[in-house]
């Protein structure tokens, strides 16, 4: 991993090419083996409880009612059924050729290939979100300059991404859950998101860490399963007989912290001086 000395932007010393991208996401990330009927749209929490546990880290709980909206990067769906039973038109796109199954099943509009921009029609979107997605991205540049002709005059663009320079990846060094090589290509710093929307003819409305428990559990039990060099993790990989009950034991601990609420604590305080692990951002075009 190399680190830019003038902006904090961190990235993988790797180029994929098209085929191998979708390869990659195709063959062997875990949505490979997920059952089109348990499929089931996203919810959110409101009220105090989903502001204790960090409802809104997800780019697409920034999303308003009854818009047009393009999820980049859209996964198996979940965020479009989410969005097509608050009244907006949902389009997504996605690398992987699995999420063509949920499609099919569940009538939702994903095409399947990566995303440059075309296909769609000029100032067509109210909303676009990358929820987890720009840090996959080969060249960050130009994909986000393409969306900037596909928003309307007065549309955004709402991207959620780890934060590289937040806590976890300050206290876990190496086994931080968020490096998730060789998926994860990009780590954007404050000052390299404003660098982006300036070289993609936008702005930056708003920036902020949100960050959502749930994270904080992973990263626990990443911890607690992180595999020797060479071998497959099991967090991310199940395998039979993997877990020693040792490790049990410590998840045991780590469900019954994360029950009593030490998790959602910590998480909010971190988010709360800017050092949360995952970064909300919206910008506008200029």
């Amino acid at each position: 991993m190399l680190k830019c000395k003038a902006c904090g932007h961190a990235f993988l010393d790797a180029l994929f090419n098209p085929e191998q991208l979708g390869d990659l996401y195709s063959r062997f990330y875990p949505r490979k083996s997920m059952d089109v009927t348990s499929y089931a749209p996203k919810q959110l929490l409101g009220g105090w409880r989903g502001w204790w546990i960090g409802e809104r880290s997800a780019a697409f709980a920034w999303v308003p009612p009854n818009s047009r909206v393009l999820d980049v990067g859209c996964g198996f769906g979940h965020s479009l059924g989410f969005h097509q039973a608050r009244g907006c038109e949902a389009y997504g796109i996605e690398a992987d050729e699995n999420a063509q199954r949920v499609a099919q099943a569940h009538g939702l509009r994903i095409t399947h290939g990566l995303f440059d921009g075309s296909g769609y029609a000029t100032e067509f979107f109210d909303v676009i979100t990358f929820d987890q997605v720009a840090e996959h991205l080969v060249d960050p540049v130009a994909t986000i300059r393409a969306t900037r002709k596909l928003l309307k005059a007065d549309g955004k663009l709402i991207l959620s991404f780890p934060n590289a320079q937040g806590w976890g990846a300050w206290l876990f060094g190496r086994h931080w859950i968020n490096w998730h090589t060789p998926y994860h290509l990009h780590f954007f710093s404050r000052r390299s998101i404003g660098v982006l929307a300036e070289k993609a003819g936008l702005y930056v409305e708003l920036e902020r860490t949100l960050t959502h428990s749930d994270w904080l559990r992973y990263q626990w039990m990443h911890l607690v399963n992180f595999p020797s060099e060479g071998n497959s993790s099991v967090f991310w990989k199940p395998q039979p007989g993997a877990t020693s009950g040792r490790s049990i034991w410590w998840e045991r601990g780590i469900r019954a912290l994360h029950k009593i609420g030490l998790n959602a604590m910590l998480t909010r305080l971190f988010d709360a001086i800017g050092k949360g692990d995952n970064r909300i951002v919206v910008m506008r075009r200029r």
